[in-house]
């Protein structure tokens, strides 16, 4: 209809025919979206598979790059972006990215997971426990997956990250610590 004649005009417009012929992302593909008018489905996808080979690492960061620069209020798109420097080896970067996507997104499961996550493995244990925290309040679908993360963190950290002030959450750690038989830590954390 009407919009793939926009697109095909402003393709014609921006660079040769030919050039759309090219995949995965081409010039063209890169100039309609920097006028805000791609499939960013198609982009993200590009991205994950350039992530996924060995050398296309830095295609990926871009593409992502070019993702949060059209939707900077995306956590999601900051979070993959933290994703693929973190697989670079820019941990600060991705740390940038990371607490971006917990400004955007502090109430979405999936971007409290990964913060989690990251935030466990590059240092700040506090910040992954408190995002992990959150998930256990307010979902109990992740109760599992939130559980074996904190199995990995030592119940000293935990305690000194502070108990969730949501109740549920608490009694499910504390529950979670005696059926582990962990009772020194169920011990540590009842006197918190």
């Amino acid at each position: 209809g009407s919009l793939r004649l926009l697109i095909v005009s402003l393709i014609l417009l921006t660079g040769s025919v030919a050039e759309t012929t090219i995949s995965p992302l081409t010039e063209a593909d890169n100039r309609i979206c920097r006028t805000y008018l791609c499939d960013e489905d198609r982009v993200t996808r590009d991205a994950y598979d350039a992530q996924t080979k060995g050398n296309g690492l830095p295609s990926a960061i871009s593409l992502l790059q070019g993702l949060v620069s059209r939707d900077p209020v995306s956590a999601r798109r900051w979070a993959d972006l933290g994703d693929a420097l973190v697989q670079a080896g820019a941990v600060e970067n991705a740390r940038i990215c990371f607490n971006r996507a917990l400004t955007y997104g502090h109430d979405s499961v999936d971007i409290l997971m990964d913060a989690g996550d990251f935030n466990l493995k590059h240092g700040d244990r506090a910040l992954g426990v408190r995002c992990l925290w959150r998930v256990l309040a307010v979902s109990p679908e992740f109760d599992d997956a939130v559980l074996s993360r904190l199995d990995q963190v030592d119940v000293g950290d935990i305690s000194g990250s502070g108990l969730p002030a949501d109740g549920r959450a608490a009694r499910k750690y504390l529950r979670h610590l005696i059926e582990r038989r962990d009772l020194a830590g169920a011990r540590r954390t009842w006197q918190l």
